[in-house]
């Protein structure tokens, strides 16, 4: 079931990640809070439920993660524990090189979908966590990892270490791959593209990361559109009642709307 070498390869099977349910908030009294923060979860389901029917009609498998229960989820917040991020971004905790399916970080949402791939060979799926919670791909992503065939891409980044590296090439990976450092800060999968065999894109212009010359004779196009660098700017706006690392578009928070997100 798992054989996938690159990002431009036929897609036969995809996992897309899924907001919490709006009515999880149902409990927060705070109307102007529970309001924008169920608008907001209400927007994002409706984009990733088009993005599900849109690949769907190319024949594709669309598998969702699932979410814990509501009476959970609402008993974890009303007590003042964090629940975790929602599972939206699978991305960033898997990644399938080749005919393995390497798990970076351990996702209680993605099990009933990760037991599926280990139906016909449960070593197909490689969970270092089963044995050791604290073991060295430990706060890795699965983002800073690029797939070419048989050649991989890894960040040298805050985001994954050498290390990590050694230890996916002995534990993961056969003779047949050569691994390939790219200094993009982490996420290199949102720093440079494959979109086919020669062609390549690249938002990305630092002389550290060395595209020409990893691609010798492939298309490099670089995206040098202004509002690329205005969307990044706006994770450094500072409001008074605003930390800075979010922001609601086109909207200052209020001060209990940004407390909650911040404290919770």
């Amino acid at each position: 079931m798992i054989s996938s070498y690159t990002s431009w390869q036929p897609l036969e099977e995809v996992i897309v990640g899924s907001a919490y349910p709006a009515d999880y908030f149902d409990f927060i009294d705070n109307k102007d809070v529970r309001y924008k923060l169920q608008q907001i979860l209400n927007e994002t389901e409706e984009d990733l439920n088009n993005l599900q029917k849109t690949i769907e009609q190319y024949g594709s498998i669309v598998r969702r993660p699932q979410h814990v229960s509501k009476n959970f989820f609402q008993q974890q917040q009303l007590l003042g524990k964090s629940i975790g991020l929602p599972p939206l971004t699978p991305r960033d905790w898997q990644i399938t090189l080749g005919e393995k399916l390497l798990i970076c970080a351990p996702v209680r949402e993605m099990h009933n979908i990760n037991n599926i791939y280990k139906t016909n060979n449960e070593n197909n799926v490689v969970n270092p966590f089963t044995k050791d919670p604290n073991n060295i791909i430990s706060g890795g992503n699965a983002s800073c990892i690029v797939r070419v065939g048989t050649d991989i891409f890894v960040d040298n980044s805050e985001f994954w270490s050498r290390k990590q590296t050694e230890w996916i090439k002995e534990n993961v990976l056969d003779e047949r791959y050569t691994i390939h450092e790219a200094v993009t800060e982490g996420h290199g999968d949102a720093v440079f593209a494959i979109l086919k065999p020669g062609v390549l894109l690249s938002t990305y212009h630092a002389d550290d990361l060395n595209l020409a010359d990893e691609f010798r004779g492939w298309d490099i196009l670089k995206l040098n559109d202004p509002s690329i660098k205005h969307a990044m700017e706006i994770g450094k706006f500072r409001y008074e009642n605003f930390n800075g690392r979010w922001y609601v578009h086109e909207e200052t928070p209020s001060t209990e709307f940004a407390n909650y997100v911040t404290l919770t």
